[in-house]
């Protein structure tokens, strides 16, 4: 359920539309500064901060493992996936 609810969260955030609805005339520009890249071996994939330390993913990027890589603002970080439902393709790093 917890999953779910970030599902929720990530849509709220990066909605264009709600950029818009608040004053960014450029709502492209609001995700893409909200947006990691979340490096699983030779995959890699979107994620969206949900929390001060959570990202969401989708869960075939990070399939088979426990550890990634997280780039943000060009900067190399390691990640641990805490938690991922295959049925809803999401995971949490």
């Amino acid at each position: 359920m917890r999953l779910l609810a970030g599902a929720v969260a990530l849509i709220a955030l990066a909605s264009p539309a709600a950029a818009v609805a608040a004053g960014d005339a450029q709502p492209v520009a609001v995700v893409a500064a909200r947006t990691a890249v979340v490096v699983a071996g030779t995959s890699e994939g979107a994620g969206f901060p949900i929390g001060p330390a959570t990202l969401l993913t989708a869960a075939h990027v990070v399939e088979g493992r426990d550890a990634v890589e997280i780039i943000v603002d060009g900067k190399k970080l390691q990640g641990k996936v805490v938690r991922r439902s295959g049925d809803a393709d999401l995971a949490l790093v």
